[in-house]
């Protein structure tokens, strides 16, 4: 996972330790994109495979989701078998990681996070239940549930959540897959999902 910072510097968390179980890594580092050089930040508490870093409103970056264990053609696919692991919180300012341990659940990996105007975080997939993360207790709440669970996801505009296609992998085989797309605009009073024009 990674994100740029307010400075302009990338931060790039997690990643994989080359061995075949697919197990995940501590490490985070920073690119400074003006000096072209890496330098080490602390490691995170969790070894993470394939997370998703968000930067918050604050500047601060939250790192949700992957995990230690191995996925394959035996196993159920991580939209049924998903991550069981704390998000962290990295304070570019401090250069300190805080777990965050009521934010705890199971997550799908590399979910797809996006901060909305408030300042709190949305998950909006490719879990087909939406939750939002409120910073100032770091719980969730369920929003409620989309018609598909897309292969990608944008917030187009301020609160506004486009996803589309079917969640797959190469290593799950015959997985139905669809070309339908989906909005939830969360500015409204009671935000839903809803179905739009399906891709070509």
């Amino acid at each position: 996972g990674h994100v740029n910072l307010a400075d302009g510097r990338t931060l790039v968390v997690g990643g994989w330790d080359g061995s075949p179980n697919d197990n995940g890594i501590a490490n985070a580092r920073i690119l400074d994109p003006v000096s072209r050089t890496w330098t080490s930040a602390p490691s995170m508490s969790q070894a993470r495979w394939y997370p998703t870093a968000t930067t918050l409103a604050d500047g601060r970056v939250l790192v949700t989701a992957g995990d230690n264990r191995s996925y394959g053609p035996s196993r159920p696919p991580p939209l049924v078998d998903a991550s069981d692991t704390i998000p962290e919180v990295y304070s570019p300012s401090a250069n300190t990681w805080t777990k965050l341990p009521s934010a705890g659940r199971l997550m799908t990996l590399y979910p797809f996070m996006f901060v909305l105007p408030d300042g709190r975080v949305i998950d909006a997939g490719p879990d087909t239940t939406t939750r939002i993360l409120d910073p100032s207790t770091w719980t969730w709440s369920t929003l409620g549930a989309s018609p598909i669970d897309g292969m990608s996801a944008v917030m187009y505009r301020p609160g506004k959540i486009l996803k589309s296609g079917t969640w797959s992998d190469p290593n799950f085989q015959n997985l139905n897959v669809t070309n339908q797309a989906a909005v939830l605009d969360t500015t409204q009073a009671n935000p839903a999902w809803r179905l739009v024009g399906s891709m070509a």
